[in-house]
């Protein structure tokens, strides 16, 4: 009377408890209101429900045992087998799965269907029902133990569903997976980039950090790490250049205060040792002619022209990389080579750092050269490249210190 105290239904056709007539489906409190009590008169409830567990094959015996007819109905009221899902189902829900990796979703939809599935078939065979929600349990707590994935790959979510972590290809990918490297994004180098393609790559990779990837996921593995390599090289570079940037701001800064400080000395009335030889002084005479000629070369050559007959091998930008010139119309890549004419400014070529760039003389007759066609054209023309490199080149990129 204890195990049914909220109440069930009891039918037979012939005398089961005592001298209640149960000729029609009786409630156990009712019973219980008749002063009615359990004993062995007649067949009684218990031999009625062991006479039906004859099973003559396993699925059969199951749905006997689960679902059982006529005399074994009397255990239809307690639910048995739907108690027993509702128990899996809250187990496994407050164990959870972890949906949240790029692959997640995949997971969650096959585990909506499992669901879906389980449910279905308990109905019409309770103990497939209970089988399957005891396994999507049992699989939820290897996940918590470890043995899963972060579903990171289309593989991993499809083995980490709860239609195959069991198996055993889902087991030995969820159980012998690795882990991604650790990779932590630095939020104001990423937020505050100037590069917004680059910040997004950084944060990107951030997502990758620290992820399980399973045995058969390996290289997908391997990709995220090396991903997560170049994102921190980018962000130690971005971190290089605003750290620069911020040092300048501090000097520059300071600098404005000494200067403010120069400008009301002098404005009192102190010491001005700008006006030192005001009435005239002698420079030294190797410094005179230094000074005089960079005069001249200044005022020559202030609106273009040419300088002395040299080559060049310019220091600056590569092509693939950015300038930062603020100026329209030319390349933002690389150096550019612009004619300007009055207020207008063209580009006319696009050179790089480390780019061996030849006088007008050099280059007609290297073109005169390649026209004839010879061996010894062809020896001159590399004994003309040797002295010109050598001997008549300014190497502002030390290529040529470098390769000496």
């Amino acid at each position: 009377m204890k195990k049914f105290y909220d109440g069930g239904i009891v039918t037979s056709t012939g005398p089961l408890i005592g001298s209640v007539s149960a000729s029609s489906p009786l409630t156990l409190n009712k019973m219980a209101l008749q002063n009615a009590s359990l004993s062995k008169t007649g067949p009684g409830l218990w031999d009625s429900i062991k006479a039906n567990f004859a099973p003559t094959s396993t699925i059969s015996a199951l749905s006997k045992l689960v679902i059982p007819t006529l005399t074994t109905s009397a255990l239809s009221g307690l639910g048995t087998s739907a108690n027993i899902g509702s128990v899996l189902d809250i187990g496994a829900n407050l164990i959870g799965k972890d949906y949240s990796g790029k692959k997640g979703n995949i997971t969650k939809g096959l585990d909506a269907g499992y669901d879906v599935i389980s449910n279905t078939v308990g109905t019409a065979i309770p103990g497939v029902g209970i089988a399957m929600k005891a396994g999507k349990l049992v699989g939820n707590g290897l996940e918590k133990l470890g043995i899963g994935t972060d579903k990171m790959t289309t593989a991993d979510a499809i083995l980490g569903s709860s239609f195959f972590n069991l198996g055993a290809v889902g087991l030995i990918n969820n159980a012998f997976g690795k882990k991604s490297r650790k990779f932590t994004v630095d939020q104001n180098i990423a937020n505050n980039s100037s590069y917004t393609g680059t910040g997004k790559f950084i944060t990107d990779a951030g997502g990758l950090s620290g992820k399980k990837y399973g045995l058969f996921s390996n290289k997908a593995r391997k990709k995220a790490n090396k991903k997560m390599d170049k994102a921190q090289g980018y962000q130690n570079t971005i971190d290089d250049i605003l750290t620069d940037a911020s040092d300048r701001s501090a000097r520059s800064i300071s600098s404005s205060d000494m200067f403010t400080n120069r400008l009301q000395l002098e404005q009192s009335g102190g010491l001005n040792n700008i006006r030192f030889g005001k009435d005239g002084f002698k420079f030294l005479e190797s410094f005179r002619i230094k000074y005089t000629e960079s005069q001249k070369n200044i005022l020559k050559y202030k609106d273009g022209g040419k300088i002395g007959e040299k080559n060049i091998i310019p220091e600056g930008k590569l092509h693939k990389e950015l300038h930062h010139l603020d100026t329209e119309d030319i390349s933002r890549k690389g150096i550019p080579v612009i004619l300007k004419e009055g207020d207008k400014i063209s580009q006319v070529a696009e050179i790089e750092r480390e780019e061996l760039i030849l006088r007008l003389e050099v280059t007609e007759k290297l073109e005169e050269l390649y026209k004839e066609d010879t061996d010894e054209a062809a020896i001159e023309a590399g004994k003309l490249l040797v002295k010109e490199i050598l001997h008549n080149t300014i190497d502002k990129g030390k290529v040529i210190k470098e390769t000496e």
